[in-house]
């Protein structure tokens, strides 16, 4: 995956509190793909720790994110349309 979408991934993993496995699902992306992404050494310490703390988190409690599953569609959708007409400029997302 490219560098920068890996980064912009781990941010709204961690802006919407979100599983691995409910990551890969929004992502359209193998889970075990986007673990070994961010696995990578392109991420600051802090970064990876929060990463390592919500992994932990939402592995050992059970709640229910349906706000931060809504919000990372959004996100998702955005960036997907940014994406796909990279040169256009866009006003007012």
């Amino acid at each position: 995956m490219n560098r920068n979408l890996v980064i912009i991934y781990a941010y709204i993993m961690l802006e919407c509190r979100l599983s691995h496995e409910k990551a890969s699902e929004i992502f359209h992306i193998d889970k075990d793909t986007l673990k070994n992404n961010f696995n990578l050494t392109i991420f600051p310490k802090e970064i990876l720790d929060a990463l390592e703390y919500l992994e932990f988190e939402t592995t050992s409690y059970d709640f229910d994110n349906k706000r931060g599953i809504f919000k990372a569609n959004i996100y998702i959708r955005r960036l997907r349309r940014i994406l796909k007409k990279p040169y256009v400029e866009y006003v007012g997302l």
